[in-house]
C-alpha cells in the first residue's frame, strides 16, 4: 500500500487532486483531508482508508499507462470499432483485470467453457446477457437469452 506521506506526490505525478481522490475512492473530502494531514492521528489513518486510496491511485496509474500504450495489432483485428475496444477496456478495469489482453482471454475462455460444458448455442451470447440458473449444476452463468 502507498504510505500516506506519499499520496500527495502520487496525485501530483498523475495530475490529480484530493477532490478527485475522494470521488475515485468513494470517500468524503473531509476524510481525505484528515487522513493526509501532516500530523494526522492514527485513528484517521486506518488501513481501510489507505487501501481505498491506494486502489484508486493504482487504477488511475493503470488507466494512464494503458492510454499511453498503442493497442496491439491483434485488437484491431479482434474488435471492429474503437467503441468496442473502449467498452472491453472499461469492463476489464471494472473487474480489476491486469490487462485488456488478460480480460479478453478470460472472457473468451469463460464463453467457450459455457458453450462446451452447458451445450449452449454459440450465437446465444449475441443478445443482451442475463444471469440464469443451471438447474442440474446449481451454478449461475450468463446466457444470451433475454
Amino acid at each position: 500500500m502507498i504510505p500516506f506521506e506519499e499520496i500527495d506526490k502520487c496525485l501530483e505525478r498523475l495530475g490529480k487532486t484530493r477532490g478527485w481522490l475522494a470521488e475515485a475512492s468513494g470517500r468524503s473530502g473531509q476524510s481525505i483531508r484528515a487522513a493526509l494531514a501532516p500530523n494526522a492521528p492514527t485513528a484517521k489513518r486506518s488501513a481501510l482508508i489507505q487501501k481505498a486510496l491506494t486502489q484508486a491511485i493504482e487504477r488511475e496509474e493503470a488507466a494512464q499507462a494503458m492510454a499511453e500504450q498503442p493497442l496491439a495489432d491483434g485488437f484491431q483485428r479482434l474488435f471492429m470499432t474503437d467503441a468496442q475496444i473502449s467498452r472491453a477496456d472499461m469492463a476489464s478495469r471494472i473487474i480489476g483485470s491486469p490487462s485488456l489482453i488478460d480480460f479478453c482471454k478470460e472472457a473468451i475462455e469463460f464463453r467457450a467453457n459455457e458453450i462446451v460444458n452447458f451445450n449452449r448455442d454459440p450465437l446465444d451470447g449475441l443478445s443482451p446477457l442475463k444471469v440464469v440458473e443451471e438447474p442440474a449444476l446449481g451454478k449461475s452463468f450468463r446466457s444470451g437469452q433475454a
